[in-house]
């Protein structure tokens, strides 16, 4: 993952967004709650004690999503239902 400052102007703002459109990135806003922050937790990409981070969060869906997309990890569908309900 890439860390960039968080744009403040509303040019800053309309730069990134056409830059990520070139790029066919997507900016995307989740919540996330206790079972999902377990499920992270479970596979090692948060620790509970981190948990309050922000960064840290991001870090560990950015993390899982990569384990998962070059097939490191494998989610079952049990655990897809137990996290999302």
């Amino acid at each position: 993952m890439i860390d960039q400052p968080i744009p403040t102007s509303a040019a800053e703002r309309s730069r990134a967004y056409r830059e990520r459109k070139r790029d066919n990135v997507h900016l995307i806003t989740i919540e996330v709650d206790a079972p999902l922050l377990q499920g992270l937790n479970s596979l090692g990409f948060v620790h509970i004690d981190e948990s309050q981070d922000h960064d840290i969060i991001q870090d560990g869906v950015f993390m899982l999503m990569q384990a998962v997309a070059e097939g490191g990890v494998s989610i079952s569908d049990n655990w897809i239902e137990r996290t999302f309900g």
